[in-house]
């Protein structure tokens, strides 16, 4: 489908969608957005029948849906590095994880 302006030129109707397409993600999903496009004197052109109707604009109306199509999942393992200090004055140990946590260990 194809629509040909008053000018003769003619656009796509895959191009009026796509570029609707993109205008949702400038919204919060899955509210309902509608955009008219005003045309004068254009032409809906139908590529397959070669049939031609007269329009003066059309709507759209579509939602952002979310969707976690994301069933692969993955899990990092990280060695944890422990650094291990002896008080020198007092006979303690302490703990001193990646994170800069300081813990006393036991006796």
């Amino acid at each position: 489908m194809a629509v040909r302006h008053n000018t003769g030129t003619e656009a796509l109707l895959d191009q009026f969608i796509g570029t609707f397409k993109k205008m949702l993600h400038d919204h919060e999903p899955e509210k309902i957005i509608e955009k008219h496009y005003e045309l004068k004197d254009a032409v809906l052109i139908n590529r397959a029948t070669k049939e031609e109707i007269p329009i003066s604009g059309f709507t759209l109306l579509g939602k952002l849906t979310v969707k976690n199509n994301n069933t692969k999942r993955e899990i990092e393992i990280m060695d944890e590095v422990w650094l291990t200090m002896k008080s020198l004055f007092e006979g303690n140990s302490f703990s001193v994880s990646k994170w800069g946590i300081i813990k006393k260990d036991g006796k």
